[in-house]
């Protein structure tokens, strides 16, 4: 299902008044999320505004909720918050040593 709204080539989604406007009557009950940047509180960040207001948008419509994140993603800062790891279901990551991992509650799988 498209959404509608602007196409952004480097993020790979649409965006706009359009798509969170289709997006308003939605439910998933799974979302996967790729995420380029998560701080070391685990706040997750986006490149834009767009982007941001998207991500939350889907995020809060889903029953299920994964983020997936690669180990140069970790401790990095993006652009603008909307949302914390903790808020998420699961988390997937080739990251072995996090620290305080166990402070974000939700199920880790750790890959190669």
């Amino acid at each position: 299902m498209l959404i509608g709204g602007r196409y952004l080539a480097e993020s790979k989604v649409l965006v706009g008044s359009h798509s969170l406007a289709n997006l308003e009557n939605v439910k998933f009950s799974k979302c996967i999320l790729n995420i380029k940047n998560i701080s070391n509180t685990y706040d997750l960040y986006a490149k834009n505004e767009e982007e941001a207001q998207l991500k939350q948008k889907v995020l809060s419509a889903s029953n299920t909720k994964i983020i997936i994140a690669e180990n140069d993603s970790i401790n990095t800062i993006g652009f603008i918050k909307y949302a914390n790891l903790k808020e998420c279901d699961i988390f997937i990551t080739n990251n072995k040593s996090l620290p305080n991992i166990n402070e974000i509650g939700n199920s880790i799988i750790v890959i190669n």
